[in-house]
């Protein structure tokens, strides 16, 4: 992840792409002058080309909309009938003769089976939507995501982490703020949950609080990339070289491709005994560090743990 985008992620989110829409105008003046008969049906045909042009725009975009929701809701249904299916099967199988303990024992194991099954039919196939990077397709994976945490396992923490991304995806980061908080108070010391949050108060530009939350992943997780990305260009900015000589150290030791030139760049300097702020600044676009040292005055801080 280069600086450059992560770290203006407030401007224009990492994971937002932002669809471009095709408009077109027709003015009509006042003036009047004298045309030929000819002119007027050639003017009036064009004029039908263009209304039929936005009539057919506009059919076009809703048979695509209609389509895409057909689509989920034929994925989330399958979901379902398959979670359904598998329960129906576990309490069949569980009608068995023998003893009542035994037969009680073997409904718990196959309903438990069940739910595993279902549980993976979310995953893959809302985690696979979430991989297109396509905001579209993420509206249709935190539908998939809401459905699980619905109707297979609420207290699944995964769901709750899809979920967040998701809406990050699609730009509501109040709601995946709420998602990644639920996920947190199954789980406290989830670190992926507590980057997802650093990203939503991100968006939502308030920096105190997302680096609050990306410290709490490294501090889980002392090895989070997710976390690191951001937060050792943050110390950078902040002049605490001991903090981003760990964590481009952190980055570096991964498996890193196209942002390794960017953390070798970061490393150098960090490691650099003259490096001052107005330097980086000129290379990497930060906030002003003091945001990520105050409390914001809005509405964004979180509840109390």
């Amino acid at each position: 992840m280069t600086p450059g985008c992560v770290l203006t992620a407030a401007v224009a989110p990492r994971t937002a792409i932002a669809p471009h829409w095709l408009t077109c105008e027709n003015r009509l003046g006042n003036q009047r002058s004298l045309v030929q008969p000819s002119h007027v049906i050639i003017g009036a045909s064009a004029a039908v080309v263009v209304i039929g042009g936005f009539i057919f725009l506009n059919m076009s975009q809703k048979a695509d909309a209609d389509r895409r929701q057909r689509e989920t809701d034929a994925k989330l249904a399958a979901i379902q009938q398959r979670a359904d299916k598998q329960i129906e099967d576990a309490q069949a199988k569980a009608v068995q003769p023998g003893t009542a303990g035994a037969t009680s024992q073997n409904a718990g194991a196959t309903s438990a089976l069940a739910r595993e099954k279902a549980t993976h039919d979310v995953l893959t196939e809302g985690f696979r939507l979430l991989d297109t990077r396509d905001p579209q397709k993420a509206q249709d994976a935190a539908k998939i995501f809401q459905e699980g945490i619905d109707n297979v396992d609420s207290q699944n923490t995964d769901f709750y982490h899809g979920l967040g991304r998701a809406l990050l995806l699609t730009k509501h980061y109040q709601e995946a703020r709420a998602a990644f908080e639920k996920g947190l108070a199954l789980k406290p010391k989830n670190a992926e949950l507590a980057s997802g949050l650093g990203w939503a108060f991100w968006d939502m530009q308030d920096y105190y609080h997302a680096k609050e939350a990306w410290e709490r992943a490294i501090a889980n997780d002392s090895t989070n990339l997710d976390a690191w990305s951001v937060m050792a260009w943050v110390y950078l900015g902040l002049e605490d070289q001991k903090k981003a000589i760990r964590g481009f150290d952190v980055l570096l030791a991964s498996r890193g491709g196209k942002d390794r030139t960017d953390w070798n760049n970061g490393m150098t300097m960090a490691r650099s005994p003259n490096f001052q702020l107005n330097q980086i600044r000129s290379q990497f676009p930060l906030p002003d560090p003091k945001l990520f040292l105050t409390p914001p005055t809005t509405s964004s801080a979180p509840a109390a743990r």
